[in-house]
Parts: C-alpha cells; sequence; structure tokens
C-alpha cells in the first residue's frame, strides 16, 4: 500500500503518491460457500470500493480469483445476466464457478462444475476501501 511519508514537521515528502483516508479489507464470509445457494455477507458490500472473491476446487492448488468494482454491480440477477465466473485451467483439470449478487448483503452461488478437480467453493469475499 502506498504510505504518504512526512517529516518532522508534518510536510508531506511524496506528494505524488495518493493518500487515501479509508484503505484497508474486511473479510466478508465466515465460512467456504459449497453449495448452489444464496449466502448471507457479513456487511453491506456499497460500504467499499471494491470486492475480492477467491474460489477453488476441493484441492487447494487450484485456485482463482476476481476483482469486482462494487458501483459496477447490478442486483436482482435475472436469467444469469450480470453475473460473474471465476475458473481455472490446466492440464489435468478444470473448474468453473458463476455468481452473482441478489442483494447488497447477500451473494448466490448459480452454478459450478469441474473436471477431475472436485467442485469448486467460493472460498473467501474480501470488501475492499482504498
Amino acid at each position: 500500500m502506498n504510505e504518504v511519508l512526512k517529516n518532522n514537521e508534518g510536510k508531506i515528502l511524496n506528494p505524488k503518491i495518493p493518500r487515501y483516508e479509508k484503505r484497508g479489507s474486511t473479510k466478508l464470509n465466515n465460512n467456504s460457500l459449497t453449495s448452489v445457494a444464496t449466502f448471507m455477507l457479513n456487511d453491506d458490500i456499497e460500504n467499499y470500493d471494491y470486492l475480492f472473491v477467491v474460489a477453488g476446487a476441493q484441492s487447494t492448488y487450484f485456485k482463482n480469483s476476481i476483482l469486482i468494482k462494487v458501483s459496477d454491480i447490478v442486483y436482482n440477477n435475472v436469467d444469469n445476466n450480470n453475473s460473474y465466473m471465476i475458473s481455472n485451467y490446466t492440464t489435468v483439470g478444470a473448474f468453473a464457478l458463476n455468481f452473482c449478487f441478489p442483494s447488497k448483503t447477500q451473494i448466490k452461488i448459480l452454478d459450478r462444475n469441474a473436471d477431475a478437480f472436485g467442485l469448486p467453493n467460493i472460498t473467501e469475499v474480501y470488501g475492499i476501501n482504498l
């Protein structure tokens, strides 16, 4: 993270680096999201600038992630429009997980499939402020 450097008098030494007052991240799920279902998040996602969602197959070796700008999220998904996908492919197999946000406090796994890895799960959802 870019820190603002100041001298002893409080004068900013690196003024070209932006200073963010509300930076940080919060984990929004307590457990892995392991089924095609809707899950409650610990906070309203609109309290954050971005969401960082991590998914992986049941093996810990095969993971992938996506960074989503919260202001771009469209709620009340209809016919799987406005959904997101996390996938991973290697020579030994692949997985894909499709999800959306039904509301400001929910995430919904629409479908998940895999070839040789075992079904994928969403393991972490973080709200990030810049």
